[in-house]
């Protein structure tokens, strides 16, 4: 074997070497959001949100407070009001403020934010753009939540 050989297969292994530790570093993870169709809380908030329009069409306002959205739903249980994740009731606000980017305006929120990024809200629609009442469950980054609720709309 010739010396020429020789240095060209070393400096092609160091090549490889160095080349094989100058690797991108993998991209940060972005926090991921719960599954709408499985989070007990979402899946909670879908229910009232039927309550909610149940209610509003037998009598064309908003629950004033969540105890008479409770109070209306059959069989009165209070733990249809509460959030599955935290046991508290959910933060209810009939005049609720909006969020940006969201559709429609905060009327349902969890109390406590949970392990992710973010917390999950009932909207409701009542703009007239669409001419009815929609409800929206969505899972909102804290900091929006909490730049939406301003010391006049949080809650005591």
């Amino acid at each position: 074997m010739n010396r020429w050989a020789i240095i060209t297969g070393i400096a092609a292994l160091a090549a490889a070497l160095l080349l094989g530790g100058c690797a991108r570093p993998a991209a940060p993870v972005a926090p991921t959001m719960p599954d709408p169709n499985t989070d007990p809380t979402a899946l909670r908030l879908q229910d009232l949100a039927g309550d909610v329009l149940f209610f509003f069409a037998r009598h064309r306002r908003l629950p004033s407070s969540l105890v008479e959205l409770g109070a209306s739903i059959p069989g009165g249980d209070p733990s249809l009001v509460t959030d599955p994740a935290s046991r508290l009731p959910f933060v209810y606000q009939v005049h609720g403020p909006v969020i940006a980017h969201f559709p429609g305006r905060l009327l349902m929120y969890q109390p406590v934010a949970g392990p992710g990024p973010g917390r999950w809200v009932l909207l409701l629609d009542d703009s007239g753009r669409t001419g009815r009442l929609g409800t929206f469950v969505q899972y909102v980054p804290e900091t929006l939540l909490q730049a939406a609720l301003t010391p006049a709309t949080k809650p005591n």
